[in-house]
């Protein structure tokens, strides 16, 4: 597996919400691998859509997970975790009831709430958390 698989099956290990969903991506884009943006872009809207179902327990194991990502060695297992999970989970929360986006900048970790924040200045969204 490369990097972004591998970290892919990590997430789905902390919460089993997110198979179904990497499933399907997978199926899609057989025989090929999806991209990695596509593939954790779709974690990170997940995220939204079960983030009360998740425990505290895993949204910490997420974070760890998500910085970890965020700071990786494979240049494209980062640059996919912020600009595929990070700004898909900011997408998402904008357009949710369930999640907003100061509820995943407290989640992230420094590194990946630092381009967080970044990345919503730059859309001139200003998040109080």
């Amino acid at each position: 597996m490369n990097p972004v698989e591998t970290f892919a099956a990590e997430i789905t290990e902390i919460t089993p919400l997110f198979q179904e969903e990497i499933k399907a991506i997978s199926a899609y884009w057989h025989p090929s691998s999806p991209p990695p943006t596509e593939i954790l872009g779709a974690l990170g809207q997940e995220l939204v859509r079960n983030w009360r179902e998740i425990t505290e327990e895993q949204k910490i194991r997420l974070a760890d997970a998500i910085e970890r990502g965020a700071i990786h060695s494979d240049e494209i297992l980062a640059t996919a975790t912020l600009t595929g999970l990070v700004e898909a989970s900011l997408n998402a929360a904008a357009n949710s009831t369930e999640c907003s986006e100061a509820d995943i900048m407290k989640f992230l970790g420094p590194f990946a709430r630092k381009y967080a924040e970044s990345w919503l200045e730059f859309y001139g969204c200003y998040i109080e958390i």
